[in-house]
């Protein structure tokens, strides 16, 4: 036995972090909680080789608590001569340095698929009841609920020999973070679950797996005239949603999960021209042939250099305009007019309005439009107006 204390590892049940507790005595290969209505606190310390046995003490020791749950204690401390193990310790100290398991969403949705099964068939036999980590921690073994201690043994034994002893573990740890994401209280305290709960966050994986952080998407509907391009920037949350900055909207907004789909792909980008740049320049029509080379020092002097070019003068009368990029040492190998440009093609500009306006012209004067219009009134001269004025009649 151990003369000195050890360090163990393991992770928190609801939260999934990574806890350390520090003890002496036998070694250990459980670290035993109680949920108390607050989520689950540390009860105690197990050197039981079966996950049932280890969830045995703490319910004898502590019986108020509304569920019980055992992680496996991996040895932390690198003194393997001060700590031994047991022939059948399922937790081997871990190596330093080791990669950590990778744990895929396609494997935890497939494993939440297979915990609906198992809590609808408690449900119909008991009716409403909470999500049993019993029953996450067996479907993550590859096993059913209802298995015995000896075939869960022999099943730990046989992922410990083969090296997937850990990977099981880190499996389990994503199972419970995914479960509380997306079913909050109901898992964390103990509340009643429901199989579509937890169908809907198997979904949901899947979902997050297509559309992860950092990912680029569109939302909306296909056939609206302008795409709304998003990318994504956080985990879908209890309601199935994401945090998402629109390129439309210009800032952050929150989106379901559910009504992305994939954006439409970019034209390839040019491949990128091999080394040093040069004091040389590449002049371009409006369709991207090269007309001419031109040596400078900046792109203003680039250009004034190839406007004495016949070739440039005439291109950039007809296109409005030239291209001008620099060019890299491997680029002037390639024979004047056989490098490939970018061509600088405008959208077409949209058709203006047209509005078509009928006028007329005469001669008569003002008086005589009037009196042929049969106004009343009269025309008199007015030093006040400065010439001729109409008169209203006087009313009577």
């Amino acid at each position: 036995m151990a003369s000195t204390k050890t360090t163990y590892s393991t992770t928190h049940p609801t939260t999934g972090e990574t806890v350390t507790f520090t003890k002496g005595g036998r070694p250990i290969q459980w670290i035993t909680w109680g949920d108390l209505g607050n989520g689950f606190v540390h009860f105690g310390f197990s050197s039981q080789e079966e996950y049932k046995k280890a969830l045995r003490a703490p319910r004898s020791s502590n019986p108020h608590a509304t569920r019980y749950e055992a992680t496996a204690a991996t040895v932390v401390e690198d003194k393997p001569a001060e700590q031994p193990q047991h022939e059948n310790d399922p937790t081997p100290v871990s190596e330093e340095g080791a990669p950590a398991p990778v744990v895929t969403p396609d494997e935890v949705a497939d494993v939440l698929d297979r915990i609906v099964t198992a809590h609808a068939d408690i449900v119909q036999h008991e009716g409403p009841i909470h999500l049993s980590d019993a029953v996450v921690h067996y479907e993550a073994h590859g096993l059913s609920w209802k298995t015995d201690d000896d075939t869960f043994g022999a099943r730990r034994a046989e992922l410990r020999q083969s090296g997937r002893l850990p990977h099981v573990r880190a499996l389990i740890t994503r199972l419970r973070q995914v479960l509380t994401a997306h079913l909050g209280d109901a898992y964390v305290k103990g509340g009643d679950v429901t199989p579509d709960q937890i169908r809907r966050a198997a979904d949901t994986v899947r979902l997050a797996a297509r559309y992860p952080v950092a990912s680029v998407a569109a939302h909306g509907d296909a056939a609206e005239e302008f795409l709304n391009v998003v990318v994504v920037g956080s985990e879908p949350d209890q309601n199935g949603t994401v945090q998402v900055h629109s390129v439309r909207l210009k800032g952050p907004v929150r989106v379901p999960l559910a009504e992305l789909r994939p954006a439409p792909e970019l034209p390839p980008h040019p491949p990128q021209a091999e080394g040093e740049i040069t004091d040389w320049w590449t002049i371009t029509d409006v369709n991207g042939a090269e007309l001419t080379r031109v040596q400078a020092e900046d792109d203003p002097g680039a250009r004034k250099v190839a406007l004495r070019n016949k070739h440039v003068t005439r291109a950039c009368h007809r296109d409005n305009g030239f291209g001008v990029r620099r060019l890299r040492t491997s680029e002037l190998a390639t024979p004047v007019g056989e490098l490939p440009g970018q061509p600088r093609v405008s959208p077409a500009a949209a058709p203006a309005r047209t509005v078509t306006v009928t006028t007329g012209f005469t001669r008569k004067s003002i008086p005589t439009r009037l009196r042929e219009s049969g106004a009343p009134g009269r025309m008199v001269n007015s030093e006040a107006a400065g010439g001729a004025a109409a008169v209203a009649p006087a009313e009577r």
